[in-house]
């Protein structure tokens, strides 16, 4: 578990948010959701593309390049 500077990290910080430290291990024990993991994919694709057009498009611009095999059909306005 987290031990040291970090464990007084997680106090503080479970008490700013309100939340017992109790709930913060066990959700931080738990495994990744089905749509976190598709939103990190997305990510990687999108940081890809983004790299390969230079940055000089935003999403609209990348849009056009987004790979057919990418496994999901992404609408510009997708949210986490």
């Amino acid at each position: 578990m987290l031990q040291g500077p970090t464990a007084l990290a997680i106090r503080r910080r479970c008490a700013l948010l309100g939340v017992s430290r109790s709930g913060c291990y066990a959700w931080c024990g738990r495994p990744t959701s089905p749509r976190a993991a598709e939103n990190a994919q997305l990510v990687r694709v999108m940081r890809e593309i983004h790299a390969t057009v230079d940055r000089t498009y935003g999403s609209r611009g990348c849009r056009p390049n987004w790979p057919s095999g990418a496994g999901s059909a992404v609408g510009i306005g997708r949210r986490g």
